[in-house]
C-alpha cells in the first residue's frame, strides 16, 4: 500500500511536470508562432516595398532612356547639317572626278573680275548666271524646293527673287525651307507684317516645332506692328529652344549647283556660293534682341527688376546659341553683341540690387564675350589679305573645312591666320 501511494505520488509529480512543460511549450510555441507571424508581415511588407521600388526604378529608367534618346535626337538635329553636307561634298568631289566638265570660270577669273570692276562677290556671279542656267538647273532637280529658294537667292531683282519664292510657296505649300524664305522676304524686303506673314509663321512653327527660328521670325513681326508683350512672349518661347536651323547649308549646295551648273570650277562654285550667302536671320535675330533690351531698360527704370530681368536672361540663351551654332564667324559675331548687350543689362540690375557676387560672375562673362570678338577681328584682318592670293585649291579647301567645322576652328587652323592669333596673344601678354 504504501509502495503504491508512492508510486502514485511519482506519476502525478511526472504529470505535473509534463504538464508544465506543456504549457511552457505552449507559451514558447505562441511567442514563436507570433514572432513568425510578424517575421511575415515585415517580409511581406519589405517585398511590397521592394515590389515598389522596382517599379519606381523601372519608371525612372524608362524615363531616363526616353530623355537621353530625345537628348540624342536634337544633338543629331544639330549636327544634321554638318553631316549631309560632308556627304554632299564629298559626292560631288566623286562626282566631279568622274566627270569632266568644260569649265570656263575659276578662280582666277574670278579674281580678275573682281579687279577689273573693284566690286562685290555679287558681281561676278550676276555675270555668270543665266535664265537659261537657273531653269536648266530648276528642271535638273524637280521635287526639291530648296532649288527655287537657291535661285531666289541667287538673282539681283528683288521682284524676279520673289516670284520664285511665291511660285515654290504653290508648288511645295509644306516647305519649311520655302516658308522660311518667304517670310524673310515679307518682312525685310516688302516690310509685310500682316495676316498673311503671321499664317505663314504659324504654319512654319507647326512645320518644325523644335526649331527656334520661327519664334524670332513671330517675335520680330510682333515688335513690328506694335505688340511688345507678344514679341517678348515669342522671344521667351525661342530662346529655350535648342535648336536653330536656318537651311543654311543646304542653300549653299544649292547655290553651288547652280554655279557649277554655269561653268565654275568646283572650288570657285562652292566659294562664290559661301561667300555670297545673305543673312536676313541675323538681322531679325538682332533687330529682337534690341528691341527686347529696349523694354528690359524701360522695365528697370521703373524699379521692374524681375521682368527686366527674364527678358535679358532670354536673350542671353539666344545670343549664347547662335555664337555657339559653329556656322560662320557672322553667327558668332552677332551672338556676342546679343550676349553683351544682356550681360550690360543685368550688371545693370545687379548694382542696383547691391550684388556683388553676381556683378562679378557678368563682368567675367562680359570679358570672355569682348576676348572672343578681338579673336575674331584679329581671324577677319588676316584671312582679307590672304583671301585675293588663295588659290584654287586653298579655296576648295577653306570652304570643304568650314562647312565640316565651322569657319572659326577652320581660320583658327590656317597657318597665316594663327601666325596673327600668336602675334595678337603676344602683344596682349606684353600690354598687361
Amino acid at each position: 500500500m504504501k509502495g503504491r501511494s508512492w508510486l502514485i505520488a511519482t506519476v502525478f509529480a511526472v504529470g505535473g511536470c509534463l504538464v508544465l512543460v506543456n504549457l511552457r511549450t505552449e507559451k514558447g510555441l505562441s511567442t514563436a508562432r507570433a514572432e513568425l507571424a510578424r517575421c511575415r508581415k515585415t517580409a511581406d511588407d519589405l517585398e511590397a516595398r521592394a515590389c515598389d521600388a522596382e517599379s519606381e526604378r523601372d519608371s525612372v529608367n524608362r524615363s531616363s532612356r526616353e530623355l537621353r534618346q530625345e537628348l540624342a535626337a536634337l544633338r543629331e538635329q544639330r549636327k544634321e547639317d554638318s553631316f549631309v553636307i560632308e556627304q554632299l561634298w564629298r559626292g560631288l568631289q566623286r562626282e566631279g572626278q568622274e566627270t569632266q566638265r568644260s569649265v570656263r570660270y575659276d578662280w582666277e577669273t574670278i579674281k580678275n573680275m573682281l579687279s577689273s570692276s573693284e566690286g562685290s562677290l555679287e558681281d561676278p556671279i550676276a555675270q555668270i548666271l543665266t535664265a537659261e542656267g537657273i531653269q536648266a538647273t530648276l528642271e535638273a532637280h524637280k521635287g526639291d524646293p530648296t532649288y527655287w529658294v537657291a535661285a531666289a537667292s541667287l538673282v539681283q531683282d528683288e521682284d524676279a527673287a520673289f516670284k520664285y519664292l511665291e511660285e515654290a510657296a504653290k508648288l511645295y505649300p509644306k516647305s519649311a525651307v520655302v516658308l522660311s524664305s518667304l517670310v524673310e522676304a515679307l518682312m525685310m524686303t516688302k516690310e509685310q507684317f500682316d495676316e498673311t506673314t503671321m499664317a505663314h509663321i504659324a504654319q512654319l512653327k507647326q512645320l518644325d516645332p523644335a526649331n527656334s527660328l520661327p519664334d524670332y521670325y513671330d517675335a520680330y513681326c510682333r515688335f513690328q506692328s506694335g505688340d511688345v508683350q507678344g514679341a517678348l512672349k515669342c522671344l521667351a518661347e525661342g530662346s529655350v529652344k535648342d535648336r536653330f536651323a536656318d537651311n543654311g547649308m543646304d542653300l549653299l549646295m544649292a547655290r553651288y549647283n547652280y554655279l557649277l551648273n554655269e561653268g565654275c570650277s568646283d572650288a570657285t562654285a562652292m566659294g562664290l556660293s559661301a561667300f555670297t550667302e545673305s543673312f536676313h536671320q541675323l538681322a531679325i535675330l538682332r533687330d529682337v534682341g534690341g528691341g527686347s533690351m529696349e523694354q528690359a531698360s524701360a522695365y528697370v527704370s521703373t524699379g521692374q527688376y524681375q521682368e527686366a530681368l527674364r527678358i535679358a536672361d532670354a536673350v542671353l540663351r539666344t545670343g549664347n546659341d547662335l555664337s555657339s551654332s559653329g556656322r560662320f564667324l557672322i553667327y558668332d559675331l552677332v551672338g556676342i553683341a546679343l550676349q553683351e548687350s544682356a550681360l550690360k543689362e543685368q550688371r545693370r540690375i545687379y548694382e542696383a540690387l547691391g550684388n556683388a557676387v553676381q556683378i562679378e560672375e557678368i563682368d567675367s562673362q562680359l570679358r570672355a564675350a569682348e576676348e572672343r570678338r578681338s579673336i575674331i577681328k584679329t581671324m577677319g584682318k588676316a584671312f582679307d589679305g590672304a583671301f585675293r592670293s588663295m588659290t584654287e585649291e586653298e579655296i576648295a579647301t577653306f570652304v570643304e573645312r568650314t562647312i565640316q567645322s565651322g569657319e572659326f576652328s577652320t581660320l583658327r587652323d590656317m597657318p597665316g591666320v594663327a601666325e596673327a592669333l600668336e602675334r595678337a596673344r603676344s602683344q596682349g601678354q606684353q600690354t598687361h
